[in-house]
This record gives C-alpha cells, sequence and structure tokens, in this order.
C-alpha cells in the first residue's frame, strides 16, 4: 500500500508540473501576441510576425495569433499563406469575428466579392461594433455596384472608429463613384491627416482632384503617392493618363512603361493607353504588340479598345 500511495504522490506532482508548464507557455503565447500587436500597430510588420510566430510556437492552438499572423501576411501581399493562417484560425475558433474581418479583406484582394460581403457579415453579427468588418462589407459592396449599401456600411464603420483611416479612404471612394468631387476629397483628406504615410489615400485624392478640374493639385497628390509607395501602379497610370490629357507624351509614355513593369491590375489598361500613343505616333507594329499584350491580360477590354482605335484611325 505504501508503493502504491507514493506512485500517486509522484503522478499528482508530475501533473502539477504539466499543468504549470501549460500555463507557463499559454502565459508566454498571450505575451508575444500583446508585444506582437504592439510592433504591428508601430508598423513593424517584420517584428510583428516574428512574435506571432513565436506566440504559435508556445501555443500551436491559438486561433487569434493565426488571425493576426494571417493579417501581417496578407499586408505584405502574401494572400495565399494569409488565407491558410485565417481559415486555420476559424477552425480553432469559428465565433472569432477578427478572423472573419480579416478573411473577408483577403476574399476582397482576391475578387471575390460576395464572399468578402458574407465573411464580413458573420463578423458582424459576431462583433456589430467591430469598425473593421463594417469598412470591408462596404468596399465589397461598391465593388458589386450597391453604392448605397455601401455607403450605410462606411457610414457605420466611421460612427464606430473615426480615426479608421482605411474607412474615410473607403468612403472616398464610393464618392467618387458617385460623382461628388468635393465629399471624396474630404474624406481622402481626412485620411491623409490621420495617416500622413497612407499612399493609396494620397493617389485616389488626386484622382478626385483631376476630375474636379484641378490638374495641379492632382499632380501633387499623385506624385507624393509614388513617393511614398514607388509599386502602387494605379497612381503611375493615373499620373500617365494626366500627362496625356496634357499633352506630354513623353512623360505619359515613361509612366505607363512604369505601370506595366510593376505587372500588377492596372497593365492591361496601360498596355491599351501605350498602344494607343504608339499607334497616334505612326508605330504599327509595336502599338499591335501592346493591343494583344492587354487583351490577354483582359479580354473584357476589345469593344472599347476597338473602338479608340478606330477612332485614332479616323482623326489621321
Amino acid at each position: 500500500m505504501k508503493h502504491h500511495r507514493w506512485l500517486l504522490i509522484i503522478l499528482s506532482a508530475l501533473s502539477l508540473t504539466i499543468v504549470q508548464a501549460q500555463t507557463s507557455r499559454t502565459n508566454s503565447a498571450a505575451a508575444y501576441l500583446e508585444r506582437g500587436k504592439s510592433y504591428f500597430e508601430k508598423g513593424e510588420m517584420e517584428r510583428a510576425l516574428a512574435d506571432f510566430e513565436l506566440a504559435l510556437r508556445f501555443d500551436p492552438d491559438s486561433a487569434m495569433a493565426y488571425s493576426n499572423r494571417g493579417l501581417v501576411y496578407s499586408l505584405q501581399g502574401d494572400l495565399e499563406r494569409a488565407l491558410a493562417d485565417l481559415e486555420r484560425a476559424l477552425e480553432l475558433n469559428p465565433r472569432l469575428d477578427k478572423a472573419w474581418a480579416n478573411r473577408s479583406s483577403i476574399w476582397y484582394h482576391k475578387g471575390k466579392y460576395e464572399r468578402a460581403i458574407s465573411d464580413a457579415s458573420q463578423a458582424i453579427a459576431l462583433n456589430p461594433r467591430g469598425a473593421s468588418a463594417w469598412s470591408n462589407r462596404g468596399i465589397a459592396r461598391h465593388e458589386r455596384g450597391d453604392l448605397e449599401g455601401a455607403l450605410s456600411d462606411l457610414n457605420q464603420s466611421l460612427k464606430l472608429d473615426a480615426k479608421h483611416a482605411i474607412a474615410w479612404n473607403n468612403r472616398g471612394a464610393i464618392h467618387f463613384s458617385k460623382g461628388d468631387w468635393d465629399s471624396a476629397i474630404r474624406d481622402n483628406t481626412q485620411a491623409i491627416k490621420l495617416q500622413p504615410d497612407f499612399a493609396e489615400a494620397w493617389g485616389d485624392r488626386g484622382a478626385a482632384r483631376k476630375f474636379k478640374g484641378d490638374f495641379a493639385g492632382a499632380l501633387a497628390d499623385y506624385n507624393r503617392a509614388i513617393e511614398l509607395n514607388p509599386q502602387l501602379d494605379t497612381a503611375w497610370f493615373n499620373r500617365a493618363m494626366l500627362w496625356l490629357e496634357q499633352g506630354d507624351k513623353e512623360r505619359a509614355r515613361a509612366d505607363l512603361d512604369k505601370t506595366i513593369e510593376l505587372q500588377a491590375g492596372t497593365a492591361a489598361d496601360a498596355f491599351a493607353q501605350r498602344g494607343l500613343l504608339r499607334l497616334r505616333q505612326g508605330h504599327e507594329a509595336d502599338a499591335q504588340a501592346d493591343f494583344a499584350q492587354a487583351l490577354q491580360r483582359n479580354p473584357k477590354l476589345r469593344a472599347d479598345l476597338e473602338r479608340k482605335i478606330a477612332a485614332v484611325r479616323l482623326a489621321k
């Protein structure tokens, strides 16, 4: 009997040690999560990523760590790894509203707008006070053409968090689509005030200023956007179009070349515009090569491009 009692005491002590070790690991994971969040808020993404990975090393079942790491991956442009992390986070905790909101952003950037709306709606159902989810659903609704629904969602997002720079800029995009240049400029400006290094907001304000006829203001905004983020293809493309309107073909050509070099979402439009520019200059073979590249990337451009080609030929 003595022997058995001693064995029970050892097992009890061992159990206590395991519990203490598990508690220690959980506390370590929480500490790395908190520090990673601090790095994230400072814009130190590599350090944030390292801490979220350490959190997962201590607690491999931390849904929040997967969600946070997925968010960092998405901001670094690694959408596939981001999606994998967010799906794992939701497997571990289907009620983690932040993971639903973050995954909605991934679907948006992959062009899956219905999925983005669905995930954002799930996040809102779990936490109606999550400003990011309202913003994400709003911008996805915008892409689906539901401008009123989008505006309603962005208004709610800003009601919940008036310091949310992305939401201000997203609402500016909706005003832009409605042709309300003044409201778009106002919202873009507020986004810039809250986040002065927000390159997309500078570029978007430039577009609104251009449509309002403020070419000098538009050029200044495009220049600033490119200075802040030389990889921002929309700013290069929009500045190229501004140069074209002002008759500066050389600068327009240079900006179109840069847009194409970046191989981003505007490449098809850039090939089309460079082809039209080459056609006007009498470089038929080069123009046809650009048109082929444009249509290979986006066949939906064909009808509009054919009309523009016919107009250039008619003007010669």
